[in-house]
């Protein structure tokens, strides 16, 4: 009988007690290094919002300008201001301001009378996943192309304000409008 108990194979205190501190010790390892890779998909996943939004920004240009007629641009202090009339003829104006470092997203007004005007961002702040702002710092006009200049996405912080978010920016975006009469608009 006691040499069945000596030849019992199984496995020491010792060894399982090692064997448990090598799992707490790997498990705090994973544990330490989650929170830094959630960082790091949060950053890449800002970033790929960030272009989407810029493109959608600059087609949002496109399409709200390549009908344009009488545009008119000013700027006063931080904010670039352009008036038009749309392809439905109605008077609009549009408004970028920047300081720097931080941005209110574009806004249009389109008044559809003397008394009627609505006020919308360019983009929308669902399309901007609300954390984003989109501006651009200048605009000038040179015929019937109208260029934009430094448009940048602008990520909003908890305390309102907004940081540039690095390389998600456009230098110069140029729109060229079409000019057609209102008889060949409805064709």
């Amino acid at each position: 009988m006691i040499k069945n108990r000596l030849n019992k194979k199984g496995f020491s205190l010792a060894e399982l007690l090692l064997t448990i501190a090598i799992m707490l010790l790997a498990t705090a390892i994973v544990v330490a290094g989650i929170p830094s890779a959630i960082n790091a998909y949060r950053k890449v996943v800002d970033v790929a919002n960030a272009q989407v939004l810029l493109t959608t920004t600059a087609t949002c240009l496109r399409d709200e300008l390549d009908m344009a007629t009488d545009i008119k641009i000013s700027k006063s202090g931080n904010t670039t201001t352009i008036d038009y009339y749309d392809a439905n003829g109605w008077y609009c104006e549009m408004n970028s301001t920047t300081d720097g470092n931080s941005a209110q997203s574009i806004s249009v007004t389109k008044n559809y009378g003397p008394s009627e005007s609505v006020t919308m961002l360019l983009v929308s702040d669902s399309a901007a996943s609300k954390k984003f702002a989109v501006a651009f710092t200048d605009a000038s006009k040179a015929g019937d192309v109208i260029t934009f200049n430094n448009i940048k996405v602008y990520k909003k912080n908890s305390s309102d304000s907004t940081t540039v978010i690095p390389a998600i920016e456009l230098d110069n975006y140029s729109v060229r409008t079409i000019k057609k009469t209102a008889g060949e608009i409805n064709d």
